[in-house]
């Protein structure tokens, strides 16, 4: 299972100002737009979808953990999660647990593990 969020707006990486003037614009990172999905992937099935249009944090994880992900498993799992904090979170840990599923940690990222950089 993961997560991913798509932004509202482009950053604009080039701008345009006066000849022999710096081109200076500012962005409010905390402000942003998303959009954000989770869901999770069985052979190559897509299930327990969902989005919203608030940040995912350990709450937001817990519940849709709670109300769309363990009713949508129809037996015992291996539920494959990277390492953000809100996946790490002792709650969302138990609740899996006590619902028989094991948690398989993805190693940190690291290039060298990527077999098709190498």
């Amino acid at each position: 299972m993961d997560e991913s969020g798509f932004e509202h707006e482009t950053i604009r990486s080039h701008g345009y100002a006066p000849i022999g003037e710096p081109c200076i614009d500012s962005y409010n990172w905390q402000g942003k737009r998303r959009t954000n999905v989770i869901g999770a992937l069985y052979e190559k099935m897509l299930f327990a979808l969902d989005y919203f249009k608030h940040n995912i944090n350990s709450i937001v994880f817990y519940h849709w953990c709670k109300h769309k992900l363990i009713p949508s498993l129809k037996t015992k799992c291996e539920i494959v999660m990277d390492n953000a904090r809100f996946h790490k979170n002792k709650r969302v840990q138990k609740l899996l647990n006590r619902h028989g599923h094991r948690i398989l940690w993805l190693p940190p990222y690291s290039p060298d593990l990527n077999p098709e950089r190498g």
